[in-house]
């Protein structure tokens, strides 16, 4: 029997194909068994990422450099200068200095 390279697929195709019979039992196999392959394909890649966290190394390779050691000290003042805006009206919220009117009034 010899091995035709050009007609390979053409003959794969066929011999999954239905034909004159509906094969149920080969179409559920072919399915489960690339579901059961996926998976498997899935949790080893999964396991691989584990291990690479777990032991501290990069995923992709690159080594990401340390930030610089520069601190922005007037980033950090305007943040906190918009938590006591935020604060003081809250502040005028629940002291009553707002007043609710009711439009339905």
């Amino acid at each position: 029997m010899s091995l035709d390279l050009k007609n390979l697929p053409g003959q794969f195709v066929k011999h999954l194909s239905y034909g004159k019979r509906v094969a149920p039992r080969r179409d559920w196999f072919i399915l489960l068994s690339v579901v059961l392959l996926l998976l498997a394909a899935s949790g080893l890649y999964n396991f691989w990422v584990y291990t690479q966290v777990k032991s501290g190394s990069s995923i992709n390779g690159v080594v990401a450099s340390a930030p610089g050691s520069g601190f922005d000290a007037s980033a950090l003042a305007k943040v906190k200068d918009i938590f006591t805006l935020r604060a003081a009206e809250q502040a005028k919220y629940t002291s009553g200095a707002y007043s609710f009117i009711d439009p339905s009034k």
